[in-house]
């Protein structure tokens, strides 16, 4: 098998095996964008959790949610057809030959949805964050910070 054909197969295997646990995540109360068991909207506990430690304003947490509402609308796009698009895949493999036209249509789609929501995420998470002061953005950094350094993600280059 080419290397390209590899490459599309593992991207396109990737998208569907990450959607479907963001899913699952979801519908078991995990962190996503979508509504837990509860009927809660997830990410509602990340708004209400950053605004607890960060002392947000009302103002301040509802651009957070904002941004918040967004990235769900860009999930919901993304994901839509996710049953239909993991047959097309599945017949994609079972074929003698990879079409790969086809498997990059598939791909290109869902980067064009990701695209298509790019300007009102950023648009959102200019206004969020030039809602905050300088301590609440140094706040968010140290998050950020704790998070990946917990994932083992953010190093300084000096540590490698």
């Amino acid at each position: 098998m080419k290397k390209v054909t590899k490459v599309v197969l593992v991207t396109l295997a990737s998208v569907g095996v990450v959607g479907g646990a963001a899913a699952y995540a979801g519908s078991k109360g995990g962190c996503g964008f979508g509504y837990g068991h509860s009927g809660h909207r997830m990410g509602g506990h990340m708004v209400e959790r950053m605004s607890d430690r960060m002392d947000l304003s009302a103002d301040q947490e509802d651009k957070l949610d904002n941004v918040f509402d967004e990235m769900r609308q860009m999930r919901r796009d993304v994901m839509r057809d996710r049953k239909d698009n993991m047959q097309e895949i599945v017949s994609l493999l079972d074929a003698p030959n990879l079409d790969q036209g086809k498997a990059m249509a598939m791909f290109n789609d869902k980067a064009d949805a990701i695209k298509q929501h790019a300007p009102e995420i950023v648009a959102a998470m200019a206004e969020f964050s030039d809602s905050l002061k300088p301590e609440q953005k140094q706040q968010i950094r140290q998050m950020m910070e704790q998070r990946f350094e917990h994932r083992g993600k953010f190093k300084e280059k000096s540590d490698e």
